[in-house]
């Protein structure tokens, strides 16, 4: 039983990590279809015209809402990614201090990966995109990055339960 909940903590933490990485590089954060298509992200946007080619490149007039953001899942993703390292330590040392740091390293990603969840809506003011803090207009609404990210955070999540479930009724470690 240990050794499944080693494997899905480990592979929950791996998960998330990859999965809010990959939400943060892919531009779908937000996306229109009205007068062309335009997906804004974090970092990257695309825009399609009506009649053009499609152009994508990093946004310039980012709002500083949403690089705190991208900043704080980065963050969350190494925090979850050290909490599956000091897991692996735990593991092959047998030591409950690792444990102990894992099961903080986890709750940490967790809760940057939340604010992170928090502070994206507020960015909805931008000009692009005429909406207000956590409020988008009618023509716009929310892209498969965020469902990606919000998947990550369920993930992180469940990794963080697995540890403070099982990291505390470990008996055979010192």
């Amino acid at each position: 039983m240990e050794r499944l909940a080693t494997v899905l903590m480990l592979g929950s933490c791996v998960g998330a990590s990859a999965l809010s990485i990959t939400a943060l590089f892919t531009p779908s954060w937000v996306v229109t279809t009205f007068a062309g298509s335009k997906q804004l992200g974090l970092i990257w946007s695309c825009r399609e015209p009506l009649l053009m080619p499609e152009w994508c490149g990093t946004m310039s007039t980012a709002p500083e809402v949403w690089l705190l953001t991208a900043v704080l899942i980065v963050i969350g993703a190494l925090l979850l990614v050290l909490a599956g390292g000091c897991l692996i330590a735990a593991e092959l040392q047998r030591k409950r201090l690792y444990l102990n740091v894992t099961r903080g390293l986890a709750a940490a990603g967790v809760m940057s990966l939340c604010l992170g969840c928090l502070a994206f809506p507020i960015g909805f003011s931008l000009e692009e995109i005429g909406g207000s803090p956590y409020k988008l207009p009618h023509m716009m609404k929310v892209g498969t990055s965020f469902s990606i990210f919000m998947i990550a955070i369920f993930l992180a999540m469940i990794s963080n339960i697995v540890a403070n479930k099982t990291c505390s009724q470990r008996p055979n470690f010192r």
